[in-house]
This record gives C-alpha cells, structure tokens and sequence, in this order.
C-alpha cells in the first residue's frame, strides 16, 4: 500500500516518518483511545531526531498531554505545522509522492471531530468551573456544531463565575461580540454586548478599544455577512447570446 511505499523510500524516509508517526498518535489518540501508544509514537519522532522541528512539536505535544488529557482535532495547530513540514519537504523533492499519507478519511476527521465534542462536554459536566474546558467547548460550538447560542452560554457562564478578571471579562465580552457578529446577529445585539465591556471600566483599555469597535461596528457586520453569503453567479447578456 501508500503507506509501504513511503517506509521502503530511504530517500524520502527521514521527512516522511515523522509525519507518519504524528498522524498515528492523532489515530491512537482520537479512534482507539490508547494515550501511552500515542506517547510511543511521539516519543520516537523526538529520540530519532533531535534538535529538529519535528522533534521540537513531538516534545510540545507530550508536554500538553502530561498536563491535560488531549483531545485534538485534525485541525489543530500542530497537526497543521507537520502538514506544512510535509509540504515544505515535497517542494524540495524533485519526486513527487504521498508525503501526507496516512490521510483520514473523511468519516475519520467526522469520528474525530465527534470524539473530542464529546469529550469536551464531558470535561464541562465534570469540571463545570473549569475555564479552558468551557472555551473550547464554545469554540468546538462554533466551529463544529454550528451552535452560537450555545457557544455565548459558555462565555456568560464564565462571565457569571466569581473571581473573574478584568481583563478575562472583557476578553470573553469580546468573544460573544465576534460570535454574534459572524453568525448574523443584529447590530443592537453586538453593540449591547461591548456597551458591557465599557460598563466594566470605563477607563480602561478594553473599553476604548470596544468604543472603537463599536464606531466601526456596520462595516464589521457588513463585512461578516458579505463573507457567509452564498456566491451569487453574475449573468452576462453575451452569455445568454443576447449580443
């Protein structure tokens, strides 16, 4: 299979296996649950090369394992880094070649994506006070399910927790303005939302920052609906041969 033709190819072999083995801790991570199999593989990347980028992601991505349980998507920062590693490779090999297998599927990214939704709820149910558990889950709302609402519910949520900083306020603030902004809310909802951020401190950064926005607050809706509307296909009279 890809997969041989890639392990047997010395030549392409010393870019290509660190990729191979970061896609199969994504796989032992997400589709069989197996983290000490996903740290055999990233510890391989960094015992066989060190000092390099490859090894420098591997090393990140045990760090986090060790101090989260992690629950990745096939979008994720570093998935996106060895994918340009991948491609940066291809460009300086004159032979072309499968330098991105093994590829998910796209039931694979759909199970995954569904995996760490899941996974991220679960997190929230457990640790309900949890702040980076609520904002992945109201990223993984917006981005997966589709959901603003549901996404602004964790922001007011934090929003509403004790001991929130000033600074975390007027950050998620922001977060409910940009949700509500890009998912068609209308211009009082968004402007309502960073009116909060002035009431906070009226003399800080963050509300000078939200008066501006809100000054500017039509061009950035104009901007947002004109970016999810569907392309519309101009028809041209000679198209219809009425010239």
């Amino acid at each position: 299979g890809t997969l041989d033709e890639i392990l047997n190819n010395e030549e392409r072999l010393r870019y290509n296996l660190p990729i191979v083995y970061n896609k199969l801790a994504d796989w032992q991570m997400n589709l069989f649950d197996d983290p000490e199999g996903a740290r055999q593989s990233l510890e391989f990347i960094r015992k066989n090369y060190p000092e390099s980028k490859a090894a420098q992601l591997a090393s990140q991505r045990l760090a986090s394992m060790d101090s989260f349980d992690e629950a990745s998507s096939e979008a994720s920062d570093i998935d996106e880094t060895y994918q340009q590693l991948a491609a940066e490779s291809a460009e300086k090999d004159q032979l072309k070649g499968p330098l991105d297998i093994p590829t998910a599927s796209e039931e694979d990214t759909l199970l995954i994506n569904e995996t760490a939704f899941a996974q991220c709820i679960n997190r929230v149910e457990e640790h309900p006070d949890s702040i980076t558990n609520r904002e992945e889950l109201a990223a993984l709302y917006v981005s997966h399910a589709n959901e603003p609402v549901l996404a602004i519910q964790q922001y007011e949520y934090l929003l509403g927790m004790p001991g929130a900083t000033e600074k975390q306020q007027v950050a998620w603030l922001n977060k409910v303005a940009d949700i509500q902004v890009k998912s068609g809310g209308t211009h009082e909802e968004a402007r309502a939302t960073l009116q909060r951020v002035i009431d906070i401190n009226p003399e800080g950064a963050g509300a000078t920052r939200a008066q501006s926005r809100i000054m500017h607050l039509s061009i950035e809706i104009r901007a947002a609906n004109k970016k999810n509307a569907p392309l519309k296909l101009e028809r041209h009279e000679e198209d219809l041969g009425l010239m």
